[in-house]
């Protein structure tokens, strides 16, 4: 039985698997492209003030490392509102790019990636809920190459468990192929993921 993205997608939207976010938006990529302050804005969030993280004193976001597909964009807000704490999730509304599918393919396409974006942001949101790889205070901190992996991580055991094979093959590939960059970062999130997943499961995925 082929696996139905769009109903996975819909339900996660709804159940967030069990983690609490304020919110989750579909935006423009002309207002994904603006800073946390003016899409919180855009999105009717202007009083939420945006949370920085620093890593190694420099500050995220940006500098977020290179994507490992130009149609898996997402993005996690951590914000303040009335000294709480909460999140928005920012999901782009065109996610397919320079595809020539037809139009039944682009839709599984497309909430396949949209399935794989809104795991992707919920593993970061369940990462700083339990100060795994974020940690606050009045200068908050993050290991990013260790947050990156966790939402990783999260995203293709989500998939494995929920039987998302083509999903899941996807992206352990698009991953493997971060040890053969020549950007250092790139070659330690593929080693910091090994790690959290096992480089056997996602050798295993890919030859799936």
């Amino acid at each position: 039985m082929m696996f139905d993205y769009k109903k996975s997608f819909n339900e996660l939207l709804t159940s967030r698997n069990g983690i609490e976010v304020d919110s989750i938006h579909f935006v423009s990529d002309e207002i994904y492209i603006k800073d946390e302050k003016e899409i919180l804005s855009y999105v009717g969030l202007e009083s939420y003030v945006p949370i920085f993280f620093f890593n190694k004193g420099i500050p995220y976001p940006p500098g977020m490392g290179r994507q490992t597909s130009k149609n898996l964009r997402g993005a996690n807000i951590c914000t303040r509102k009335d000294s709480k704490i909460k999140h928005v999730i920012i999901l782009p509304e065109e996610v397919i790019k320079g595809t020539n599918h037809n139009t039944e393919s682009q839709d599984k396409i497309k909430y396949l990636l949209q399935l794989c974006a809104l795991l992707h942001e919920l593993g970061h949101v369940e990462d700083m809920q339990k100060s795994i790889n974020y940690s606050f205070g009045d200068k908050p901190t993050v290991k990013l190459l260790e947050a990156e992996a966790y939402a990783y991580t999260y995203t293709l055991n989500y998939l494995n468990r929920a039987g998302a094979t083509k999903a899941r093959n996807m992206l352990a590939d698009a991953l493997y192929k971060l040890n053969q960059s020549n950007r250092k970062y790139d070659n330690n999130l593929y080693q910091q993921i090994c790690v959290s997943i096992g480089k056997g499961r996602l050798k295993k995925w890919i030859k799936a």
